[in-house]
């Protein structure tokens, strides 16, 4: 399939806002690239990191809205050399 699915980043609060989390997407997207892989998929809701990942260079492909109003966002990068 040659997608690499992340199923979950987390950063304690006060490890945020230091490169922390942008170092660890950086590192996983070039060990993707190593093993072959030529994109990754992620979901992160709209009470997370979106725009974290926007930042990054992933596009929303999909939205999903829960009965209670929770956004679910469904995004995607294509990995370059």
């Amino acid at each position: 399939m040659q997608c690499v699915e992340v199923r979950g980043l987390w950063l304690d609060d006060d490890q945020k806002g230091q490169g922390h989390g942008e170092h660890i997407m950086h590192v996983l997207e070039e060990e993707a690239l190593s093993r072959g892989a030529l994109s990754v998929l992620l979901d992160t809701y709209d009470f997370q990191a979106r725009a974290f990942y926007e930042r990054l260079g992933y596009v929303c492909f999909a939205e999903f809205v829960y009965p209670s109003g929770v956004k679910r966002f469904y995004m995607s990068k294509m990995l370059t050399t």
